[in-house]
């Protein structure tokens, strides 16, 4: 069964990655790299919850939360049609789990987070306030944890680079990455 979990997020995880070739331009090396990585993150994944809709709700997440972090660490952008490919899969979750309340978190959090993007003048990008908003269809008020745990990662990492003089108050930092560390440690703890 192990064998079967990890080659199912391989493949979901190949398919991503060509949904996103585009945008992508790593070497066969490091796609390899992130695969495997994916795949036994699968199975730790696996051994924590079992054969439940957890593993696929999670497994599904980030795995796209991998993608998009690369995308945007790269790019400094997140493309919509992945977002697009998010809301499809959250919502199937959301109606395989029959949990309204999902929507009610998804349009609340993605209009207040809007406004801090808007108050702000964009130091949160409004891919980030999408991709938050999709990730409210597969967590629910989990999302909570998720961002303050993501924040202060984001903060840290900005405090050392201040530190170090790799950066200045200036310098823009991708915050997919930060939401997906966030996620796995998340999944990890329970």
């Amino acid at each position: 069964m192990i064998y079967l979990v990890f080659l199912s997020a391989v493949v979901f995880s190949f398919f991503i990655r060509c949904f996103l070739k585009q945008w992508m331009s790593y070497d066969y090396i490091h796609i390899l790299a992130i695969q495997v990585f994916i795949g036994l993150f699968t199975v730790l994944v696996y051994s924590i919850y079992g054969l439940t809709v957890e593993l696929y709700i999670y497994a599904s997440l980030y795995i796209i939360l991998i993608w998009t972090a690369l995308v945007d660490y790269k790019n400094r952008m997140i493309p919509n049609r992945l977002i697009v490919l998010t809301v499809i899969i959250g919502l199937i979750f959301m109606c395989i789990n029959m949990d309204k309340n999902k929507i009610i978190y998804c349009v609340a959090l993605t209009v207040l987070l809007f406004l801090v993007s808007f108050i702000s003048k964009g130091a949160l990008g409004m891919g980030d306030v999408k991709l938050i908003g999709c990730m409210c269809l597969f967590l629910g008020s989990k999302i909570i944890s998720i961002l303050l745990i993501a924040s202060l990662l984001c903060c840290i990492t900005g405090i050392v680079l201040v530190l170090l003089k790799n950066a200045n108050r200036k310098t823009e930092l991708p915050f997919s990455p930060f939401i997906m560390i966030s996620l796995m440690i998340l999944i990890i703890i329970g």
